[in-house]
């Protein structure tokens, strides 16, 4: 994957996870597999990718991401 795409995924995901649209192991398999792609970003991008978002989509995501 180009890494350009990166924050695209992550926020669709980030997404998902804040209005509760997916659970269980496909919630959990996202969050692995984005985990992943975040880890192939250049340092720092993922905490920006992060603080960029609501503050209510960063308490949802933020339990998931830990």
């Amino acid at each position: 994957m180009v890494t350009n795409q990166i924050p695209k995924v992550f926020d669709a995901v980030a997404a998902a996870i804040e209005f509760g649209s997916i659970e269980g192991k496909t919630l959990a398999r996202a969050v692995e597999d984005t985990k992943k792609l975040l880890a192939a970003l250049p340092a720092g991008e993922a905490q920006r990718l992060f603080t960029a978002m609501s503050p209510e989509r960063q308490v949802a995501v933020a339990a998931k991401f830990e």
